[in-house]
């Protein structure tokens, strides 16, 4: 129950877009720590990507990205969201 209702906050949090002169449409996360809880299940790869349709979706994180992979914590910590198939730019 308490995943069904964390997916539907997420698609209200994703649904909620801004407009920029430069990037055009977007939607900014930040404290994205939840989004990795494993009891939620959440497939954040096939989230980002539906939810990148039409709009930029700006992750604020001290993450990294590696491999095409965005490690939130680090490497080999089982944290992460697989890139690969994605268009995505990191800015340090």
């Amino acid at each position: 129950m308490i995943a069904y209702a964390a997916e539907d906050a997420l698609a209200e949090i994703l649904s909620l877009t801004q407009e920029d002169s430069h990037i055009g449409t977007y939607v900014a996360i930040e404290n994205i720590g939840i989004l990795f809880e494993p009891d939620l299940g959440f497939n954040l790869k096939s989230t980002l990507d539906s939810a990148s349709t039409n709009k930029t979706i700006i992750i604020c994180s001290n993450g990294m990205v590696k491999d095409d992979k965005f490690l939130f914590f680090q490497e080999g910590d089982g944290y992460f969201i697989d890139l690969k198939g994605l268009s995505y730019l990191e800015l340090k």
